[in-house]
């Protein structure tokens, strides 16, 4: 790794990020989801978010396949799906780490989340290692309470405001 490579590493240890969970379910009923905090909107009109994955991740793989995905915003009592989906559960049995609904287009949320939005799968643009997938948002449902899981020096953790 290049020497800037672990800078950029390092400033990013120091870079609060959300915790979400990005699932999909496979032509074959496969439920299949990943831990990633780099989600962030891409424009408001049309909707549409960016999710980064690694390319070779099984997420990487499938959603190559599918047409949708959902993005769930963990809250900070989801540290366990969290950790299942960074790759402490293995992949078959993530679905069973947390309470999972089909919501549209059968696409798997997680209930209890801070918010889920279920994505139409936009484009995928291969950059380096990962994958930017892009999606336009066709539904999105919130919490009142503003309580989510947050990454900070890898670790997780909960935001007070001040």
């Amino acid at each position: 790794m290049s020497d800037v490579s672990s800078d950029l590493k390092e400033c990013l240890r120091k870079y609060p990020a959300a915790v979400n969970v990005i699932s999909l379910r496979q032509a074959d009923g496969s439920f299949t989801c990943i831990t990633a905090t780099a989600v962030t909107v891409a424009t408001l009109q049309p909707p549409i978010m960016l999710v980064c994955v690694g390319r070779e991740s099984a997420f990487g793989r499938a959603v190559q396949d599918v047409d949708y995905f959902a993005i769930n915003v963990l809250a900070q009592g989801q540290v366990d799906v969290a950790n299942a989906g960074a790759g402490s559960v293995a992949q078959e049995d993530r679905e069973k780490i947390g309470v999972w609904e089909d919501g549209a287009e059968r696409t798997p949320i997680l209930l209890g989340a801070q918010a889920n939005m279920v994505c139409r799968k936009h484009e995928v643009i291969p950059v380096g290692t990962h994958l930017m997938v892009l999606g336009e948002v066709v539904t999105a449902n919130s919490t009142e309470l503003v309580a989510p899981l947050l990454y900070l020096n890898r670790g997780y953790g909960a935001f007070v405001p001040e």
